[in-house]
């Protein structure tokens, strides 16, 4: 594996892969497992985030020798996965934080390269044949885009890139928490939460990210998953729970209270129906309007 240095990320992002690891799966998937079907449920966590690498990898479309591009690649599980279970001739990660690149999964694979850089900063050498963004959408829009309506600017301006980047016929499979109905209720204490983890960004309507698409990627598939990420929200807090006292003092209470204090906001507003989680899968429009 190889690193480009280009450091720009939270304390959050910064906490390292062993906070996370201590709560999470072996390949540290910060975001919602699958834990169907009924008729074979995954036994556990680990399980179910295997399954999730391996659906969302579907969505792609990626076959073994593809080049494969991952938005937003956190500490590797993605990369990890493509490159030893997916047999892909070469998987590029990019990401923000300077250290989850140093501590990425991978790296002792040729294969995986990860890009400590701004996906806007982004130039790649050869078009990929598929493209992979996995919670980081939430993360483009702030409050002031919403309010000055420059949010779905914002998605827009990653899917044109994204198309760039790609090969005819390329498969782009997006996971992204969304606000599923067409009315945005007040963020105050969701961003006062976000401010207080050095976290930015709010939410997008699910339509708003398929207006952004049009004319650009075609929608093949779209699902949500609101179940599934409480199932692992519950993962999660039990694991937390169970350590919470040794990580206090290891990482500060701060960042651990704060986490689970932001993991349990997120989790009522799942149980709601405020907040969901949508998978969509993608096909590049070779000539885009």
């Amino acid at each position: 594996m190889s690193v480009v240095d280009n450091p720009s990320a939270s304390l959050y992002e910064e906490a390292g892969a062993e906070f996370f690891a201590g709560w999470m799966d072996s390949r540290i998937t910060m975001s919602c497992g699958l834990w169907g079907p009924e008729k074979d449920p995954a036994p556990d966590l680990e399980t179910a985030q295997h399954r999730k690498l391996r659906t969302f990898a579907g969505l792609a479309g990626v076959c073994p020798g593809h080049r494969v591009v991952d938005i937003g690649s956190g500490f590797g599980g993605m990369l990890d996965y493509l490159a030893r279970e997916r047999q892909v001739s070469m998987a590029v990660g990019l990401n923000s934080s300077a250290l989850q690149c140093q501590e990425s999964l991978g790296q002792d694979l040729p294969t995986v390269c990860v890009r400590n850089t701004e996906y806007q900063d982004y130039v790649p050498t050869e078009p990929f044949d598929a493209a992979i963004c996995v919670e980081m959408v939430e993360h483009l829009a702030s409050a002031e885009d919403f309010a000055a309506g420059r949010h779905v600017g914002r998605y827009r301006d990653l899917l044109q890139r994204v198309h760039a980047w790609t090969r005819p016929g390329a498969r782009f499979a997006i996971e992204a928490t969304v606000i599923p109905s067409s009315t945005r209720r007040s963020e105050g204490e969701y961003e006062h939460l976000m401010a207080d983890m050095q976290l930015a960004g709010l939410p997008p309507h699910l339509a708003d990210l398929l207006h952004a698409a049009d004319g650009l990627w075609e929608p093949l598939s779209i699902r949500t998953h609101r179940d599934d990420y409480l199932r692992t929200y519950d993962a999660w807090i039990d694991r937390i729970h169970s350590q919470q006292e040794s990580a206090r003092a290891r990482w500060g209470k701060d960042l651990v209270d704060g986490n689970l204090k932001l993991i349990h906001f997120e989790r009522e507003a799942f149980r709601a129906g405020t907040l969901s989680v949508a998978f969509l899968s993608l096909r590049r429009i070779d000539a885009p309007a």
